[in-house]
């Protein structure tokens, strides 16, 4: 082979092999810009914030696909990480989220993993998802404690000791942050699901948020006592009324027990007390009214900003009252509904959303746990996941909107993976927001594009390994018999021309009675050492013809330089995500 045409196929790797690059760079880089592009916050206030919410990665682990071979395993794996990795890095680089939470399902065998295999994929988490610690600080404004069923199982399956491993690393999974005027409520519905003691911790962090009453959707109702009923508003109005009545240094201490605790039932006796103790301070003198109150009551006076603390002390859990901030909740489980009745609208893939339990999940809550968790925190609106894919339903009994977002992963049976944006503004105590999807890349597009190109690149190679073979390899070639070097005569014609020759030979020379025809053509003669050894011959002269007629040794050779310098390119590409 001439030095010209070596310099050709090397110019010819090189420049399908920058073809390839820059497939990578418009797959790995410009497809996910370009989605991402496409997705845009909306303005609902003076002052919005934006809340990037992602549900269900799942990563792949060794449990996902049994049997699987494990070098098919990894590929998958990183060809799942890599689509995660790049595309989430192109929707917060565009989008620029105030807050980022995940709904849950970070690994997809969690709840079964060894702790040394749990921290393994847990790092995996963070390679992916972790990529600004500076401006995305976990449990400020980057909450990853929604747990899912595959994180720490589901209802009397939950374990103790993958709940506490799970909190430790991810956050604690009954949470309540305020952002932005806007209580965000996380709950842990897999455990909340269980029966007897072990849904105790969960049920008591819901008790202990208190009830609140809205009269519509987004709109913030007065609030009450959990267990009286009885309006707290009014109550605090009227102590601060009190207070304005009084001079200024007086000791009100004397009004403390004056003040009912239902102030509206009780007002007459309210009055007959109050009037009865200022006739008592003005029949006796400063000093002797000291010691008589010293005596009624054993308690020292406090000032105006110590009542009012008093007076605004939170109850016992079960008696908290909520706060007048909106709520939005977060759970990874879906509330229960009626598909027939609650249809998840047109931007659902499956026309189905199932509510039938399984192997540690649940596909949907239950009706009394729905009913009672949803009366109970009052949500204005709630995100949940699990499902896979996208369902927009609002729940009759309080009027909750409920999103169930679709998940960011290309491997669990979604065409079209998202994310869901939530952009809200509650500074006139009123929640006003907006919640859309923002979708990803179609998944497998660019690993097809890269098989398609392979194979088309493999076409070429061979072509031109053909163009450039010996001449001698340009033409048929005949059975008939050879004259010369018997290895040469194998080499350039057809393995049967030797067998021809040797009977032609023997019937020159009157031998064919000794060894008769059937030796040459009968498959049924004894295989002995010298006929296996002369097979094993023929077949190897015959491999070494085949590759020389179809030049494979060449394109072979062109084939792992190209696959080289692919994967060179490739490498830098995937660095820079």
């Amino acid at each position: 082979m001439s030095l010209p045409k070596v310099r050709n196929s090397y110019a010819l790797v090189l420049a399908l092999a920058a073809g390839f690059f820059v497939q990578f760079m418009y797959y790995e880089w410009m497809v996910p810009a370009r989605s991402a592009g496409q997705c845009h916050w909306k303005e609902t206030g003076e002052k919005p914030t934006n809340v990037l919410l992602v549900a269900d990665p799942q990563l792949i682990d060794n449990h996902t696909y049994p049997g699987r071979n494990s070098a098919l395993l990894k590929l998958l794996q990183h060809t799942v990480d890599t689509y995660l990795a790049q595309n989430y890095k192109a929707l917060v680089g565009k989008l620029q989220p105030d807050y980022i939470f995940f709904l849950g399902d970070y690994l997809d065998n969690g709840r079964l993993a060894s702790d040394e295999y749990f921290n393994h994929e847990v790092r995996r988490f963070w390679r992916i998802f972790d990529r600004w610690p500076e401006k995305y600080i976990h449990g400020k404004n980057w909450f990853t404690n929604v747990a899912g069923n595959h994180d720490i199982g589901f209802g009397n399956g939950v374990k103790a000791h993958l709940r506490q491993r799970f909190e430790g690393i991810f956050g604690s999974a009954n949470a309540i942050m305020e952002i932005d005027g806007v209580d965000f409520v996380v709950v842990d519905t897999p455990l909340y699901s269980a029966e007897g003691e072990l849904s105790s911790d969960a049920r008591a962090f819901v008790d202990s948020l208190g009830v609140s009453k809205r009269d519509e959707v987004g709109a913030i109702s007065e609030e009450v006592d959990p267990v009286s009923g009885k309006n707290l508003k009014d109550v605090t109005k009227e102590v601060d009324a009190l207070f304005e009545e009084k001079p200024k240094g007086e000791d009100v201490s004397s009004d403390l027990n004056a003040i009912p605790e239902e102030v509206s039932e009780d007002k007459k006796d309210s009055d007959d007390t109050k009037n009865q103790k200022q006739n008592e301070a003005e029949n006796a003198s400063e000093e002797k009214s000291s010691d008589a109150k010293n005596q009624e009551e054993p308690h020292a006076a406090v000032s105006d900003d110590e009542l009012k603390s008093e007076l605004n002390a939170p109850n016992p859990p079960h008696e908290q009252p909520k706060s007048s901030r909106p709520r939005v909740l977060l759970s990874h489980v879906p509330f229960y509904r009626d598909p027939k009745v609650q249809t998840c609208g047109p931007l659902r893939e499956s026309p189905v959303f199932h509510l039938g339990p399984g192997y540690q999940y649940q596909l949907a809550l239950l009706s009394d746990i729905s009913d009672e968790l949803l009366t109970k925190i009052r949500p204005v609106v709630s995100f949940t996941g699990d499902d896979h894919d996208y369902c927009d339903v609002t729940h009759p009994l309080t009027g909750t909107r409920e999103i169930t977002v679709k998940l960011i992963s290309m491997a669990m049976g979604i065409w079209h993976p998202a994310v869901q944006l939530l952009s809200f503004d509650a500074s006139k105590l009123e929640l006003s927001y907006d919640t859309h999807l923002c979708y990803l890349p179609t998944p497998y597009a660019n690993v097809i594009s890269y098989a398609v190109s392979a194979a088309v690149i493999a076409f070429l190679l061979l072509g031109h390994s053909l163009r450039l073979r010996p001449s001698r390899y340009n033409y048929n070639y005949s059975i008939l018999p050879t004259h010369g070097d018997p290895e040469l005569a194998i080499l350039m014609e057809n393995p049967m021309s030797k067998k021809v020759s040797n009977f032609l030979k023997e019937q020159d020379e009157g031998s064919s009675i000794s060894t008769p025809i059937p030796v040459y053509t009968s498959t049924a003669a004894k295989l002995t050492p010298e006929l296996l050894a002369a097979k094993y011959r023929y077949a190897r002269l015959a491999v070494r013809r085949f590759t020389r007629k179809w030049n494979l040794v060449l394109f072979l050779r062109l084939c792992l330089l190209k696959f080289s310098f692919v994967m060179l390119g490739y490498f830098i590409v995937i660095a820079a995500i």
